[in-house]
């Protein structure tokens, strides 16, 4: 490597150095931390009451604190709602118990969904894949059901497919949802 460009480099490492130590040397607000960590667990009401508490006497930073919890509240019940609508089936879940038995020739397959979404669920499929040794899919088969399933109700589904040897494993997978 030439001198020129060695010199390039030793400027700009010590640029993003200098740079780095005094993003670190920023003093970040203890009390903010706090905060943004209740809301990182999406604890909304006790953030609004930490805030209440910790900036009782400073009335125009807990106006400014309480806007932001309630904006990222807002937009936490927003990203929720988009993606119900691009992926409905997030609002139902496969409950993990589900079990396998093979009997005369055919495989069964048996669990329980979960509506985990605030609305009725008047339609929903239950999908199968059927695997390889390397995880290709095989074939699939699926199960519907068309009562209504109230927000945190759980039902049980029952999959019946013909069973061949070359299945070495299967994938439960949430279908159509409406």
């Amino acid at each position: 490597m030439n001198i020129k460009y060695q010199k390039i480099l030793y400027y700009c490492i010590i640029f993003f150095a200098i740079l780095l130590l005094s993003a670190c040397s920023q003093k970040v607000d203890p009390r903010e931390k706090e905060i943004v960590q209740l809301l990182n667990n999406k604890n909304y009401d006790e953030a609004v009451q930490r805030a209440n508490e910790l900036y009782k006497d400073e009335n125009d930073k807990l106006v400014e604190i309480i806007n932001y919890i309630e904006e990222d509240k807002e937009r936490d019940l927003y990203r929720k709602q988009m993606k119900e609508e691009i992926y409905p089936s997030s609002k139902l879940e496969i409950q993990q118990n589900h079990k396998s038995k093979i009997q005369n020739d055919y495989i069964y397959i048996t669990g329980r969904v979960k509506n985990v979404s605030n609305k009725d669920i008047n339609y929903f499929e239950v999908r199968c894949d059927f695997l390889d040794k390397n995880d290709q899919v095989l074939d699939s088969d699926y199960t519907n059901d068309n009562l209504v399933l109230k927000p945190g109700e759980m039902r049980e589904f029952e999959i019946m497919h013909r069973y061949k040897d070359e299945y070495e494993k299967y994938k439960l997978l949430i279908g159509d949802v409406k």
